[in-house]
């Protein structure tokens, strides 16, 4: 059996995509943030009377995917891979 240990390219790589990650999650949490933010301006201002309760629905998922996007954006969630991997052979 072999072991994988990690080298530095490895780790490096790890790390830059770490990075990455971490810009695209507050890219997609200011996008989030102002699109559900613009949403729920048009639906308090511009939704038509016939609407009815269904307008309390809209904003129900708009405000739950705002609380979402920002729990996400808190935590950082990221996947971690194993490093040590045996091989049979």
């Amino acid at each position: 059996m072999k072991e994988i240990i990690p080298t530095t390219e490895r780790i490096s790589n790890m790390t830059m995509w770490l990075e990455v990650t971490r810009i695209f999650d507050f890219i997609t949490f200011v996008m989030s943030t102002f699109i559900n933010g613009v949403l729920l301006n048009l639906i308090k201002t511009a939704s038509p009377k016939h609407f009815g309760n269904y307008v309390y629905l809209m904003m129900s998922f708009s405000v739950n995917s705002l609380i979402f996007a920002s729990i996400h954006a808190f935590l950082q969630p990221v996947s971690q891979g194993i490093y040590k991997t045996k091989l049979t052979e």
